[in-house]
């Protein structure tokens, strides 16, 4: 049995980093709204739902072209 060191390819580096900013985005938003936030990151919880799609995208993207 032989060992290799892959190392990940970089459009699955840039998907998982995407959708990792997506999550924390829409994290913000789901924690000003449970704490009774005013409101002010809706916009950021849109935009980080739009990161997650894009960043899942290019992950699955890298993922097919090995």
């Amino acid at each position: 049995m032989s060992v290799t060191n892959k190392k990940p390819s970089k459009g699955k580096i840039r998907g998982y980093v995407m959708a990792g900013a997506g999550f924390i985005m829409i994290l913000a938003n789901s924690l000003d709204y449970l704490l009774g936030g005013d409101g002010e990151f809706t916009p950021v919880g849109i935009i980080g739902l739009v990161f997650v799609a894009i960043g899942l995208r290019i992950f699955r993207d890298a993922k097919e072209k090995k």
